[in-house]
């Protein structure tokens, strides 16, 4: 049950921040006088109540409370709470203009409801999983971030001396980096685009680049990940055996049985007789 509220409450609290921001709705959140703005508020007051009460008890049951706020969901959680009181205290101390930056301050931490939204992955176990394979995989996502960065430079500084005297949407060599980043990942928002023979020739070829470039790794990405999560799932499973339970493991002939029955429960794999290990060489 307290699962259950405490992801109503995330819901509710990322919803209000958003409903609030529409234009149509916006009175109902900031208008005294409007007859909706009771019930808004104390909705948004019984959320902030709720992880108020909910922070306090976790604070105090907490083995170190010196160091309750070294955890990041902590800080978050205050952070996300400290604008509503913030609100109210400069409204009750009347304070004016002075709190311009106050209330600047309050809207930067307001955002911070939003990731609120990381606190399902302690309810998901399968999240886990990602972020081990993030973990195991640091060094491929490293290279394609330098690849991508490498295309993104050469290419938008190209593209930029290419266009800037017939193209006033290529003003500075960052609206080419933004042009070669839409057209590095295939997206193409076609907000800008190059006009010229020469430009349109340095475009077609980094799309052929930026295939070729960032296909190799994701490759590898993919495999690792299928041998991560089945070497991790394993190890899932010893502490909780209704972790993700499939009936394909129970499925599986007996050739694969004896292959599972051999795989190590740690970050190595078994193929064609070898052993391999997930970043080492066959052993």
């Amino acid at each position: 049950a307290v699962v259950s509220t405490q992801s109503t409450g995330i819901l509710a609290g990322i919803l209000f921040y958003c409903l609030e921001t529409e234009p149509s709705l916006k009175v109902h959140f900031t208008d005294h006088g409007d007859p909706y703005y009771a019930y808004i508020w104390w909705a948004q007051t019984c959320v902030t109540l709720f992880f108020s009460i909910d922070l306090a008890l976790r604070a105090a049951s907490w083995p170190k409370p010196k160091a309750f706020f070294k955890d990041p969901i902590n800080v978050i959680d205050f952070l996300s709470l400290l604008p509503f009181y913030m609100q109210y205290l400069l409204e009750a101390l009347h304070i004016g203009g002075d709190s311009h930056l106050l209330l600047s301050l309050g809207k930067l931490f307001r955002m911070i409801r939003v990731v609120r939204v990381v606190k399902f992955f302690k309810y998901f176990k399968e999240m886990f999983l990602i972020l081990d394979f993030i973990v195991q995989a640091w060094k491929e996502i490293v290279l394609i971030i330098c690849l991508t960065s490498m295309l993104l430079i050469i290419f938008g500084s190209i593209l930029y001396n290419c266009e800037k005297e017939h193209n006033e949407k290529f003003y500075s060599i960052a609206q080419g980096f933004w042009w070669s980043l839409t057209t590095i990942t295939t997206v193409g928002y076609g907000d800008i685009s190059p006009v010229t023979w020469l430009g349109q020739l340095t475009g077609s070829i980094l799309v052929i680049f930026s295939l070729v470039v960032l296909t190799l790794p994701m490759t590898i990405i993919i495999t690792k990940f299928n041998y991560t999560y089945e070497a991790k799932k394993k190890i899932y499973q010893q502490s909780d055996p209704n972790f993700l339970d499939s009936e394909e493991n129970s499925q599986e002939g007996e050739e694969g049985d004896e292959v599972e029955d051999e795989m190590p429960l740690d970050n190595t794999f078994w193929f064609n007789g070898k052993r391999y290990s997930i970043i080492s060489c066959p052993t």
